[in-house]
């Protein structure tokens, strides 16, 4: 699994240009099956090409999904607070295993908090 958001681009970019090629594929095949009159074989045509603008329009949608933006908040306040444990932590010279708690928190927050922002980032469209 890749982090970066250019293969996610790519990804996206290819399945709706795959998508707009099988749609037009399929409108050639339904303007033939109408121009020789083939009844049956044009209905399945056109419910195939129904079937394809609607995963285009739902791939459309999933591109505009929200960016969890009140995660990234609450990530960072954890963040500052974790932080700001940690200095208290030090500066009052508490035990060393509550330094260490502080310490990987600190850690695991930074990495949490890193993810979302990706996550988080706009999109080059």
């Amino acid at each position: 699994m890749s982090w970066s958001t250019h293969t996610r681009e790519a990804r996206s970019e290819f399945h709706r240009l795959y998508l707009a090629s099988l749609t037009a594929a399929v409108e050639a095949r339904v303007e033939r099956h109408r121009a020789t009159h083939q009844r049956l074989r044009l209905r399945l045509a056109e419910r195939r090409l129904a079937e394809l603008r609607r995963a285009a329009g739902d791939a459309a949608e999933a591109q505009t999904a929200a960016r969890p933006v009140a995660a990234l908040a609450t990530a960072t306040l954890a963040l500052v607070c974790s932080g700001a444990f940690l200095g208290l932590a030090i500066g009052l010279h508490l035990e060393p295993g509550v330094r260490a708690i502080a310490d990987l928190s600190l850690l695991a927050l930074t990495l949490l908090w890193f993810l979302l922002a990706v996550a988080c980032s706009p999109r080059p469209t």
